[in-house]
């Protein structure tokens, strides 16, 4: 969802890679999902009111994600 890989790289083969998380300003957050921007490996995430607010939200962004290949 966030950098397009299958999985994270390896810290000894890639010790460069990281995964930016920055603050999503939108005007209700609650009902906004996550994005990302997979050339930069960050996630751009709403100021949610709970945990569980957030859970819901990034479980929805996952799933209902599309790839490269079919947006």
């Amino acid at each position: 969802f966030i950098t397009t890989l299958t999985r994270i790289p390896n810290s000894v083969t890639n010790p460069d890679f990281h995964i930016t998380i920055d603050k999503f300003e939108v005007r209700n957050h609650n009902d906004a999902l996550p994005t990302s921007s997979t050339c930069f490996n960050t996630l751009h995430w709403p100021a949610y009111d709970s945990d569980a607010v957030a859970y819901q939200k990034l479980t929805l962004a996952i799933q209902y994600c599309q790839t490269m290949e079919n947006t």
